[in-house]
């Protein structure tokens, strides 16, 4: 097989000391092949978006729907922007959709006593237990935010501005981006949008939200049935006078939920325009008279680090182009994305893509490799990632996903069927690259009843 002929790589960034990145460095160093793998965090702590803060941050635009106009790309010819820490999208009372032995990494489990459902305190936690049992710490430089990322002549030059306003540059060999998707609301556009502040119509996004009380007494539409969307209309509901719920389409995470509405809950068509009374109108031409509107639209992709590149790459923020794998830039292979898919496990799928960066990137691995441009270009053509819709897995191609990845990791092809059988029987001593266990997998598919069973919802 023909590869592509990566450049020595001995330096390498990561941005972001979340779980992608966290795991990102651990795998990186164990190869024990790289002179220096450093992690940019522009938070005060390990832990990304599981850090949990009842501050807020700033509110977007309305509408929030083109990530290069909403978070503006690096310009080397202008100051860059100051120091500004981001507080993540999490809520007081939240525990994960998972059950800890589904969301945790493959070779590090949540302590004993953990509770089946995490709350994000535990969470957080494991991953700062995982920074020091790997000894992560001396890796990473904290209250350093990755304002510019640019490469020319086979090196990435980081630009990078500290909490105290300092800049300053750095180059590396490689670049790993982990900072995740859930930093930038998608807002859509409506009709007349710009009249939901007046006649004292309040709005918000799902990422500032932090305790229900916030909505005692008032009439709150909630825009969006993911899994954010879902929490706020169940707590809200306990203290609000009325919630109506705006659901595009039903999934079983949404059908279980809505079978426990109170009596105050009312699921409503989809929002078609703002009247000039500030009224809500939907499809079918019911109107509604709200104080709040929240909107649970979900997140744009963004790298504005990248400058003059993340145009092309991340066109208004729906998705992210040109990774082979879901993972590999497929015109310049130093630079890797992680935990890009949407509705997968985080934790493992970042540790096994994290397995194949390292073992790719390692000049002295001799079985694990990178396909040529021409071989990556025909697979992207297969599996063009251009539309949001292209980057959200169901089950089984998760499932296919991490154990491909993880053959790869081993040293094999799982394209070949004989070499997929030959990995599938390897002795299982290295936990990072054997598949997917039955067990796993079930749990994975009856997750959402686990949590019904042990959270009540």
């Amino acid at each position: 097989m023909t590869t592509f002929p990566l450049p020595t790589i001995q330096r390498i960034a990561v941005i972001g000391a979340g779980p992608a990145g966290l795991v990102a460095a651990k795998q990186l160093l164990q190869e024990q092949a790289f002179e220096s793998v450093t992690i940019f965090e522009r938070n005060s702590a390990v832990g990304g978006t599981w850090i949990y803060s009842p501050k807020s941050n700033a509110p977007p635009p309305l509408p929030s729907d083109n990530a290069i106009k909403v978070d503006p790309p690096f310009q080397a010819d202008r100051p860059p922007p100051p120091f500004e820490r981001l507080h993540s999208a999490m809520h007081s009372s939240l525990h994960t959709n998972l059950p800890k032995n589904v969301m945790q990494y493959r070779d590090f489990d949540f302590e004993a006593n953990t509770p089946v459902f995490p709350s994000h305190t535990h969470v957080l936690a494991y991953l700062q237990r995982f920074a020091q049992t790997f000894d992560l710490a001396q890796h990473i430089r904290l209250d350093t935010h990755v304002v510019g990322a640019s490469y020319q002549a086979r090196q990435w030059t980081l630009t990078l501005r500290t909490a105290d306003n300092a800049l300053y540059t750095e180059t590396f060999d490689a670049l790993v981006v982990a900072t995740g998707h859930y930093s930038i609301p998608y807002i859509p556009s409506f009709p007349n949008l710009q009249a939901l502040g007046r006649h004292g119509v309040t709005w918000s996004h799902s990422r500032e939200y932090r305790q229900p009380e916030a909505f005692k007494d008032k009439t709150v539409l909630v825009v969006g049935s993911g899994s954010s969307g879902l929490d706020i209309v169940r707590e809200g509901s306990r203290v609000a006078k009325r919630v109506f719920h705006c659901v595009r389409s039903d999934n079983r995470q949404s059908v279980q939920e809505h079978a426990q509405d109170r009596g105050n809950v009312q699921r409503v068509g989809l929002v078609d325009r703002i009247l000039d009374n500030g009224h809500i109108q939907f499809v079918d031409g019911q109107a509604v008279q709200v104080d709040h509107v929240v909107f649970a639209t979900g997140f744009l992709f963004s790298y504005p680090f990248l400058g003059k590149d993340e145009p092309g790459l991340v066109h208004h923020g729906e998705s992210v182009r040109d990774l082979y794998q879901f993972l590999f830039h497929r015109h310049n292979p130093t630079l890797a994305f992680m935990a890009v898919p949407i509705r997968i496990v985080p934790l493992p799928l970042s540790q096994v893509q994290a397995t194949v960066i390292a073992r790719v990137w390692n000049p002295q691995q001799t079985h694990v490799h990178l396909p040529d441009w021409a071989t990556m270009t025909r697979w992207y053509e297969q599996h063009p990632t251009d539309t949001h819709a292209s980057l959200v897995f169901d089950t089984d191609v998760e499932f296919n996903y991490v154990d491909r990845l993880a053959c790869w990791a081993a040293g094999y092809d799982f394209d070949d069927a004989p070499q997929q059988h030959a990995w599938r029987q390897l002795a299982r001593t290295d936990p990072l690259t054997w598949p997917l266990s039955d067990n796993w997998k079930e749990n994975r598919r009856n997750a959402l009843a686990l949590r019904k069973q042990h959270l009540g919802y």
